[in-house]
């Protein structure tokens, strides 16, 4: 009774324009949708109010949805991603951190091998199950405006970016990038979940100057002299002197 009470206190309720009901709490803005769809339908119908199925990160958040469903079950906004054990693998779909769970007893258990989407469990309490995505239920959407000007605004990714190559010229590497600022958070909402850096690959601005480089030196070259001491030279871009040796004592000419 006390945390109804308290509930009903913060929880300011008006008819919405559209079909469903308007709830305020705690900075944040839910409309719940007594219409019922598919998660995947439910999820579509949120983001074409500007939010997504609401997500949950504290008991408080819990207990509140819980009153708002009236004990009914509703589609929250978590489905798992891959085909692994029942309990790995669960994600927001508006991307916040998965901090808080609040399962029921045995859940989820992935009943039939197909439940792969979460939903309140109904009656008193405020736990999930695990049911069948193709099941029709309401649901709860939370909006990303929330009516007044101190919302409480989650920080969300922006799309991804390559970073500068970290070399100025020749070969190097660069990193995918993204920025928690889609949009960023404000009064007290909650930060990106997840890495801001991706992927890498290989980059060139321009190519690196390439630097002149002797080669090997060449064969010695002819004498300059046919006898007695001469020269002979070596070349290897430029030109190396080295004294010949006599290729016979003396020379002789004959008249």
């Amino acid at each position: 009774m006390y945390i109804i009470l308290v509930i009903i206190a913060i929880s300011f309720i008006k008819p919405s324009q559209s079909q469903g009901t308007i709830h305020d709490f705690n900075g944040k803005r839910y409309i719940l949708e007594n219409a019922a769809l598919t998660w995947s339908g439910a999820e579509a119908d949120c983001v074409s109010r500007r939010g997504h199925l609401a997500s949950i990160q504290s008991d408080a958040e819990a207990n509140f949805f819980n009153f708002v469903a009236s004990n009914r079950q509703i589609w929250l906004g978590a489905t798992k991603t891959l085909n692994s054990p029942p309990s790995d693998d669960w994600k927001w779909s508006d991307d916040t951190c998965w901090s808080y769970t609040n399962w029921n007893v045995g859940e989820p258990n992935n009943g039939g091998g197909n439940e792969d989407c979460m939903a309140t469990a109904g009656g008193s309490t405020s736990v999930w199950n695990d049911l069948n995505c193709a099941a029709s239920l309401p649901y709860l959407c939370e909006l990303d405006d929330c009516g007044t000007a101190n919302c409480q605004i989650d920080g969300g990714w922006s799309s991804w970016s390559w970073g500068a190559c970290d070399a100025p010229c020749g070969p190097g590497t660069q990193i995918e990038e993204r920025s928690c600022t889609n949009p960023s958070v404000s009064n007290g909402g909650l930060s990106c979940c997840g890495s801001a850096t991706g992927n890498t690959q290989s980059c060139e601005v321009v190519p690196c100057p390439v630097n002149g480089g002797w080669t090997a030196w060449g064969t010695w070259g002819a004498c300059t002299a046919t006898c007695g001491t001469g020269s002979q030279r070596t070349v290897k871009n430029l030109y190396k002197s080295n004294t010949c040796p006599r290729r016979r004592p003396l020379c002789w000419r004959y008249i």
